[in-house]
């Protein structure tokens, strides 16, 4: 691709992604054909989408997708400004690059020494950056939420991430985790008293079903009434190989991975490679426990290709197919 961006005398991007930055960055001339729906529209809420568009407009590229042929063969010039402003450097970025790590290196690591904030007596507080890290990953978590999210107040839990911060606590890998379950918890509850505002949109419904799945009420819900039925079908086999209930279970994996397949884009939480991660590890537990033993092997293998860290049930029944 890269080569392809450099061999090209006019490049054409779609709106809503940062790819357009290799336009400035290759010194090339384009345009970014904006005013059409993409997969970024259905999935971000409108605030988020209003900022990021802000940002691409200052590119000078931007054209309505109606008026592209246009300004063909000639596009527009990018505005070298807006390149600098977004920290992209095409002059001797590598050298500059080695020349700050150089000087890290020499100013810090060399004497266990780290910059401001985590200094502690002018040595490493690693426990206040594991800390930081942490909190950051709340943040992270729940601003994800709030983006594709846009109708429900979220301001809530946002103040307890903020409180936690401003209290300057240490914690471990434990007490976030124990942190993390009781933000997920209100999360959930703000969810679910807002059925009726995320109706009609997959990904929106896809966090109401995973709310409801997390009370194990899922089997209570009607699939009919819902869109999102790729999600739907995650969901119940999750709750029914809780109960062992593997036939019915491995039925309704079946049903999720025929309508991944058909996605060509992430239309709801069921498109995430933690829903794919599980479907081979869940679906290949239903069939070895079913007597499929090759597809389980199948299924099992996969999801040890796929599986991040370790995972007590992988293991316990990868030993059971002589993985």
């Amino acid at each position: 691709m890269e080569q392809l961006v450099q061999e090209s005398c006019l490049i054409i991007t779609p709106e809503l992604t940062t790819s357009y930055l290799d336009i400035g960055f290759y010194e090339k001339r384009g345009l970014i054909a904006s005013g059409f729906e993409s997969e970024y529209t259905l999935t971000h809420n409108e605030a988020h989408i209003n900022r990021f568009k802000k940002i691409e407009q200052r590119s000078g590229l931007c054209v309505p997708y109606q008026r592209i042929n246009e300004c063909i063969p000639d596009g527009r010039e990018f505005n070298k400004n807006h390149l600098y402003e977004m920290g992209v450097i095409n002059q001797g970025a590598a050298k500059r690059a080695v020349e700050i790590m150089e000087d890290i290196y020499k100013r810090y690591l060399i004497n266990n020494l780290y910059p401001s904030p985590y200094e502690d007596n002018g040595f490493i507080n690693f426990e206040q950056v594991q800390s930081q890290r942490y909190i950051k990953k709340l943040y992270e978590t729940y601003e994800n939420v709030s983006y594709r999210i846009d109708e429900l107040d979220f301001s809530e839990i946002s103040k307890s991430i903020e409180s936690i911060w401003k209290s300057k606590m240490i914690f471990t890998k434990s007490e976030y985790l124990k942190i993390k379950k009781k933000l997920d918890k209100k999360v959930s509850q703000i969810i679910l008293k807002s059925k009726s505002m995320l109706m009609g949109n997959e990904f929106k419904e896809s966090y109401y079903l995973k709310a409801v799945n997390d009370l194990g009420r899922i089997e209570e819900e009607n699939i009919d009434d819902y869109c999102a039925k790729q999600m739907f079908y995650w969901c119940r086999a999750m709750s029914r190989v809780k109960q062992s209930k593997f036939s019915e279970a491995r039925e309704d994996f079946e049903k999720f991975f025929f309508l991944y397949k058909k996605n060509k884009y992430e239309k709801s939480l069921a498109d995430l490679p933690y829903s794919l991660r599980n479907y081979y590890l869940w679906n290949g537990i239903c069939n070895y426990e079913l007597n499929n033993i090759d597809l389980a092997y199948k299924l099992l293998f996969e999801a040890k290709q796929r599986m991040i860290g370790d995972n007590a049930d992988l293991e316990k029944y990868l030993k059971k197919v002589n993985i």
